[in-house]
């Protein structure tokens, strides 16, 4: 049991929205299941504390997308979306027509643009997280 840390079994993100440890002694099959199929059981604290930046990232980034839902069927639509270069160490963009990949789209290069000046910081826990 050394590969987890703190003596905790494990660690998952509660409802509102703080990591918690469950102790060996505190142990619920039931629980346990469910948080592991939904992805919600981490073996540290700092794996749980890093989904929960890399969710709270992607809910802002949503939000500045403001609703945008790319029509696939339009191979005429741009459709916008960021990526990380590790290079340059920063966000930039791309654009996509009919290939659809998982990301986040945006309606216009200024939209992402101005996210990208927003939220910097989102962008990168978003773009950068290790899954």
């Amino acid at each position: 049991m050394d590969e987890y840390d703190e003596g905790f079994e494990y660690f998952y993100i509660t409802s509102d929205r703080f990591v918690d440890g469950v102790e060996p002694n505190e142990k619920d099959e039931y629980l346990e299941q469910r948080r592991k199929t939904f992805g919600n059981y981490f073996k540290t604290r700092d794996e749980a504390g890093d989904c929960l930046s890399y969710l709270k990232a992607r809910a802002t980034i949503k939000q500045d997308a403001k609703g945008f839902k790319p029509d696939w069927e339009d191979e005429e639509q741009p459709k916008y979306y960021g990526y990380w270069n590790f290079k340059e160490h920063e966000p930039e963009w791309s654009v996509n027509y009919i290939t659809k990949i998982a990301n986040i789209y945006f309606k216009s290069y200024e939209a992402l643009e101005e996210s990208f000046e927003k939220h910097p910081k989102e962008w990168k826990t978003y773009l950068t997280y290790e899954q």
